[in-house]
């Protein structure tokens, strides 16, 4: 009972973060042609009409400034990738738009760029033109259909004068039908790589008074996978291999070291949640399968017995992953649910800490 409890909380907060808007920062549109104050002004419009489709969790521009200034970095004139997710990293958001409002003659472009800082890839450039137009129509129309192409979302028709300005006919009316919005879609992060994980600490639970435990350590190498759910949250199933290592002594029968190596593999089912660009949350049940295991008593190499050591092993697992560019850093905890052994005479189970390296493929 406890168990199906603890895995529906761990699917309800699931659903919880997939529900959750990415956080997105709008920084100082650059352009040519128009003036600073003009370009200030647009900024802010187009800061609004993001915020407007409803599609995400904008940060405040005074919060923005605040920020920036304690880092002594300038957000105005940083239209490139790199400035960008540097600016992002800083504001601890998913999400950055650049961009720029360009006059040539009777001629206003916008071009808005989103940045996905997590993946430091452009996930949409949309520019919207407008012949013909004046300031004010950039203001009140070119900046809302940017901003509702950055959004995913079906970009308002341009006003009748606007149109036939740049020669295109009026819209015919339709009747009105119902317009379905959808969130706005990233480009695939799918991910995958190999780790390794030493010791860093173990401790073993013997349900006897006859046995003590000197030492206990572990190594773990492994396949892993992002599989992304949504923006934030990912499935990270792994393909892992353990080695179990244990010194116990038995004061009743022997007075020399007992100790043994067990060899599972594991098949760990993950969430995890990506809370910034370079750091993330796991959490998930293990499955294990004892492949095979030797003990070795008073200088004696042995295989365990059938019935020894349990086929199958329940575990906990939970942690956390510094992404340093391609390589991780990681630690993570584990917690045996059932017991490796569970004979009359000795009832073992183990929690193991373990340090992490690792490398990821894909994009």
């Amino acid at each position: 009972m406890k168990k199906s409890a603890f895995l529906f909380t761990i699917l309800f907060c699931a659903w919880a973060l997939a529900q959750e808007k990415p956080n997105i920062a709008i920084l100082d549109l650059d352009g040519s042609g128009i003036s600073k104050e003009d370009l200030k002004g647009l900024t802010n419009r187009f800061q609004t009409e993001i915020f407007r489709t409803d599609q995400f969790t904008v940060l405040e521009r005074a919060k923005i400034d605040a920020l920036l200034e304690e880092q002594q970095f300038q957000s105005t004139g940083c239209t490139d990738l790199a400035c960008a997710i540097e600016i992002g990293r800083m504001l601890n958001v998913e999400l950055v738009v650049v961009g720029n409002v360009d006059r040539v003659g009777s001629i206003y472009s916008v071009n808005v760029r989103l940045v996905d800082v997590l993946t430091g890839k452009i996930i949409k450039n949309e520019i919207d033109d407008c012949p013909q137009c004046t300031l004010d129509q950039v203001f009140l129309n070119a900046l809302k259909a940017a901003a509702y192409k950055i959004a995913g979302l079906e970009p308002p028709p341009k006003p009748v004068e606007e149109r036939r300005q740049i020669g295109q006919q009026p819209p015919v009316e339709q009747p009105s039908q119902p317009v379905v919005q959808s969130r706005p879609k990233s480009k695939s992060r799918f991910k995958f790589g190999y780790f390794v994980g030493l010791n860093a600490s173990a401790s073993v639970d013997v349900e006897s008074a006859e046995y003590q435990v000197k030492h206990a350590g572990s190594l773990e190498i492994g396949m892993t996978y992002d599989v992304p759910l949504s923006r934030t949250l990912f499935l990270k199933p792994e393909f892992v291999y353990q080695n179990r290592k244990a010194e116990i002594n038995n004061y009743d029968f022997y007075d020399d070291d007992y100790s043994d190596i067990l060899h599972y593999i594991h098949m760990p089912v993950l969430l995890s949640w990506h809370f910034s660009s370079f750091n993330q949350f796991f959490i998930g049940p293990s499955f294990g399968f004892f492949m095979r295991g030797t003990y070795t008593l008073n200088g004696v190499e042995d295989d365990y017995e059938e019935g020894e050591v349990n086929k199958t092993l329940m575990r906990l697992l939970f942690g956390t992953e510094l992404s340093l560019g391609p390589f991780r850093l990681g630690y993570r905890f584990s917690k045996d649910l059932g017991r490796e052994s569970d004979t009359d005479s000795m009832k073992i189970s183990r929690n193991i800490q373990v340090l992490t390296l690792g490398f990821m493929f894909g994009r």
